[in-house]
């Protein structure tokens, strides 16, 4: 253990201000929730109406992860050529481990039109 360990902590201010973010009103905690379910379901639903694509639903995060094995294309592949081809960015599964092979991660916080756009970029070119 370092003695840093033993003799610093959280500023006295950053302590103050969490306990007021937690103790104080929640309207824009649940105004935000609100927003970030409106856009996770509609990167959800716009991502399961794309053929070879599935993506189940999250439940406590503002990323999505799709299975898009049925596309043909390794994880690499298919956000290589989503960047190049629409430039729409994703993460391949891969990078979270070898498990992650056939899935890409998305987030949907971003602006509406960002989903639709990378929504329309993913559709566009797995119709080509």
């Amino acid at each position: 253990m370092f003695l840093q360990d033993s003799i610093t902590n959280v500023a006295t201010f950053v302590q103050r201000a969490a306990l007021a973010a937690i103790t104080g009103p929640q309207d824009s905690v649940d105004e935000k929730l609100a927003c970030l379910q409106r856009k996770r379901d509609a990167m959800v639903g716009g991502l399961n109406s794309i053929a070879g694509i599935r993506c189940p639903t999250p439940s406590g995060s503002f990323y999505a992860f799709a299975d898009v094995s049925k596309t043909g294309m390794t994880a690499e592949e298919f956000t290589r050529r989503l960047l190049h081809e629409r430039q729409v960015a994703v993460v391949s599964g891969t990078a979270f481990g070898s498990q992650g092979e056939g899935f890409v991660r998305l987030t949907f916080a971003v602006p509406d039109e960002d989903i639709e756009a990378g929504l329309e970029g993913i559709a566009s070119m797995l119709r080509n």
